[in-house]
């Protein structure tokens, strides 16, 4: 919708493509911001009582977007409500998901976020085609309709696997900050917010970039769409080797894959088969983190202090939307060669989170081959 906005030219200033770019990065900020706040309403009103308050903030968010005339309603609707709404089923999903499994969590969480890359897989050919046929506001009331209709299905067959009995102390230990005092706790923080931004322009950026290479809409479409199919196998075959040799060990490699994508495969693509080759091997590698978060932050904190671990490292995302900015800000004011400098800061993120990861894993454990 970013691209279809800045072609068409519907919202008119001088600064129009900054401001459309901060719709997302604002989204992000409110709700991995808000990941704290809906993680301690979570003990408080349980699971099916906040799924109803995150359906309708997104499914609400989605219908007021299609409705919007400024881009400052696009900051209200889909930026602070929608965001509001993905914060709380994003909790939901990292407290609710690793209590049913020990052995074989990583698989199992990497299986569950594979409704990430089937939305990006889905949803760009709806969006374009709805798009074109009814136009934007249409387009948003689908989405917002789809999602209501998928979270309305969920609330009758989700349930926790040991509801807490001491709801009082249960809410104490999302409070608890003495977590803060662990120094691989705060590395692994830090990771959080590089890895992210660089996921998150690959994704914003490439649309625009094919475009740029004289590409349709479509096949702006396609590639997100390729993109998302490939980290659907990358999230299950990651979570399933990360079971095997440890969740920093397949973070720190692909995360190193990651980089050296965006800084060549990236940066060489000038035609839709080099994109192609970029979207297959970035999104096979991009979706690591959400797979093996959970399984890390338990190894470092424990289960007992899991909770509250959670929603502070959940805090520490909102420092991603600076990423973003600055390869927004930076591709405002290049001339030269279009989207090189967004792909340099995507490229520094993820280069930066494989070098923090190995620094956490020795502090860890020394050896080299340790399972981590």
């Amino acid at each position: 919708m970013q691209d279809h906005y800045q072609r068409e030219r519907i919202f008119l200033g001088p600064n129009a493509n900054v401001q459309l770019t901060f719709v997302g990065t604002l989204f992000q900020a409110v709700c991995f911001s808000f990941m704290f706040f809906t993680n301690i309403l979570y003990s408080f009103l349980g699971v099916r009582r906040l799924l109803v308050v995150g359906t309708l903030l997104v499914s609400g968010g989605l219908f007021l977007s299609g409705q919007a005339t400024s881009i400052w309603h696009l900051y209200l609707s889909l930026s602070v409500c929608t965001g509001t709404g993905v914060a709380s089923m994003q909790v939901i999903a990292a407290r609710l998901l690793p209590n049913w499994f020990q052995k074989y969590r990583n698989t199992a969480v990497g299986i569950q976020t594979t409704v990430i890359p089937c939305g990006g897989l889905v949803y760009p050919y709806f969006m374009v085609h709805i798009n074109k046929a009814l136009g934007p506001s249409w387009t948003f009331r689908m989405l917002g309709l789809f999602y209501f209709v998928c979270s309305v299905s969920g609330f009758f067959i989700i349930r926790e696997r040991k509801p807490p009995i001491n709801a009082a102390e249960e809410r104490k230990k999302v409070l608890h900050f003495q977590v803060l005092k662990n120094i691989n706790f705060i590395i692994w923080m830090l990771i959080h917010p590089l890895q992210l931004y660089a996921q998150y322009i690959a994704y914003a950026f490439l649309p625009p970039n094919a475009t740029y290479l004289g590409l349709s809409d479509v096949n702006g479409a396609t590639l997100v769409s390729i993109m998302s199919a490939s980290s659907f196998a990358g999230r299950i075959c990651s979570g399933f080797f990360a079971d095997k040799i440890g969740g920093l060990n397949m973070f720190s490699i692909n995360m190193a894959i990651s980089s050296i994508s965006l800084w060549t495969v990236w940066i060489l693509a000038s035609n839709f088969a080099g994109l192609i080759g970029f979207s297959l091997m970035n999104g096979f590698v991009n979706g690591c983190f959400g797979t093996i978060a959970v399984s890390v932050t338990m190894t470092i904190v424990g289960s007992k202090d899991y909770p509250a671990a959670t929603g502070l490292r959940m805090v520490t995302f909102i420092t991603s939307v600076f990423g973003s900015l600055l390869a927004g800000y930076l591709e405002s004011v290049n001339y030269a060669q279009p989207f090189l400098y967004c792909k340099l800061v995507a490229g520094a993120g993820a280069g930066m989170s494989c070098v923090l990861a190995i620094v956490l894993k020795l502090r860890l454990d020394k050896r080299l081959l340790a399972k981590l």
